[in-house]
C-alpha cells in the first residue's frame, strides 16, 4: 500500500521505519532541512544497522494514499484539517493524537476514519532517527462505518513490531488511553519527572491514583482496571519524557485543553485533582 505520514516526530519517525519494510512510505512536512535530510540519509532506528529509503515531500504537496497517519500533536490538527479537508476526504485517515478533540474535526467534514492508540514508547534522536524504547501495542479502530475498499486497508496494516491490534468500539480503547494521557501527562510536565517516577514516588503516586479515579468517573470506566493501564504503561515507558513534559522543556503549546480541557466539559461537577493539573499546566504554559 501507499502510506502517508504526516509529522516524523517520535512516533511518526517509528511508523514509517517499520511500514516500510512492507509498505511505500511518504512523509508529508513542514520544515525542510528534515525533508533533505530523510530524503538524502532516509530514516533509521537506534540499534538497526539499516537506513530505510522513504520520500519527503512538503506538506502542502499532500496527494493522495491508501491510508493517511496523520502524526501531528492535538495543536496543529485544526490548521491541518481546515487547509486540507478537501483532500482528506479521499483518504482512509488514521488519527493517533492524544486527547479527544480531532472527532470534532473528523465529524465536521464527515472524514473516513480510524482512531489509533499508540502503546509503544519512543524518543526522536534527530530528524531522521528514532529509538524505540518500550514495545507495545496498538490499538486501533474505526470511528465510523468504513467502505469495504477501507476495511480491506486497515486489515493490511499489519507488522510485527508495531503490533497492530484491531477493536469494533473506539470508545472503549480512546477512553482508557484518555486516562492514561491525563495522568502521566499533565503530572509529569508540572513536576518534570519521567513516566516512571509516577509509580516509583509515592506522593506522585499517590496523586496519579486521585486523577485516575476522577477520570474514570467521569467516563464511566472502572477505577481499578484503569489504575492497572496507567501503571503497566509507566513501567513501559517509564524512562519517557511525556509530550506535555516536553512541550513545556521547550516552551511549546502543550495538548491540555484536549486532554483534560475535554474532560472537565464532560462534566459540570467541580474535581479538584483535574482542576489542579489544568491550572498547574496552563499557569506554566503563561509562564514560559
Amino acid at each position: 500500500m501507499k502510506i502517508g505520514i504526516v509529522g516524523a516526530g517520535s512516533i511518526g519517525l517509528l511508523f514509517g521505519f517499520y511500514l516500510s519494510e512492507e509498505h511505500e512510505v511518504t512523509y508529508y512536512l513542514r520544515n525542510k532541512k528534515q525533508i533533505d535530510k530523510i530524503n538524502i540519509e532516509g530514516i533509521s532506528l537506534k540499534g538497526n544497522p539499516v537506513n530505510k529509503k522513504v520520500e519527503a515531500k512538503r506538506i502542502t504537496d499532500l496527494v493522495s494514499s491508501d491510508i493517511l497517519i496523520i502524526a501531528l500533536k492535538q495543536t496543529h490538527i485544526p490548521e491541518f484539517i481546515e487547509q486540507n479537508h478537501f483532500i482528506l476526504k479521499n483518504h482512509l485517515n488514521m488519527f493517533i493524537q492524544n486527547g479527544l478533540e480531532h472527532i470534532n474535526y473528523i465529524n465536521k467534514y464527515n472524514l473516513e476514519a480510524i482512531l489509533g492508540i499508540v502503546e509503544h514508547g519512543a524518543v526522536k534522536l534527530s530528524d531522521q532517527k528514532v529509538d524505540h524504547l518500550g514495545h507495545g501495542v496498538i490499538k486501533i479502530s474505526p470511528y465510523q462505518s468504513l467502505t469495504n475498499e477501507s476495511i480491506n486497508k486497515m486489515n493490511q496494516l499489519k507488522n510485527s513490531k508495531l503490533n497492530f491490534i484491531l477493536f469494533d468500539d473506539w470508545k472503549t480503547i480512546s477512553y482508557e488511553k484518555l486516562v492514561i494521557n491525563g495522568v502521566i501527562n499533565p503530572l509529569t510536565a508540572i513536576f518534570n519527572v519521567s513516566n516512571g517516577e509516577l509509580i516509583n514516588n509515592i506522593h506522585l503516586k499517590k496523586l496519579a491514583k486521585e486523577l485516575c479515579q476522577e477520570i474514570s468517573i467521569i467516563l464511566n470506566l472502572e477505577y481499578e482496571r484503569q489504575w492497572e493501564n496507567v501503571k503497566r504503561i509507566c513501567n513501559l515507558t517509564s524512562k519517557n519524557t511525556s509530550s506535555m513534559r516536553a512541550d513545556i522543556l521547550t516552551n511549546k503549546p502543550t495538548e491540555i485543553e484536549a486532554i483534560i480541557g475535554y474532560l472537565l466539559k464532560q462534566t459540570h461537577v467541580n474535581y479538584p485533582y483535574l482542576q489542579f493539573v489544568y491550572q498547574g499546566v496552563k499557569a506554566m504554559e503563561k509562564r514560559g
